[in-house]
């Protein structure tokens, strides 16, 4: 794997992991950060993004719901 890909994987990781503690923390809602980061999915598949990344994230939209 790519030093690139291991940078652009890490730092989606990172971001996603941090919007998660805001929403915990009540800093933003679920919608701004789906804004935010959450529904370009097909823009992290077009960068190469690790699938698993991707699918963790698609779950991450549906945390709303339970």
């Amino acid at each position: 794997m790519s030093h690139s890909k291991i940078s652009k994987e890490r730092l989606v990781t990172v971001l996603s992991l941090g919007f998660s503690v805001a929403i915990k923390n009540q800093v933003i809602e679920i919608d701004e950060a789906e804004q935010l980061l959450y529904s370009p999915l097909t823009i992290l598949n077009e960068l190469g993004i690790d699938q698993q990344i991707i699918n963790l994230m698609r779950a991450g939209t549906e945390l709303e719901n339970l």
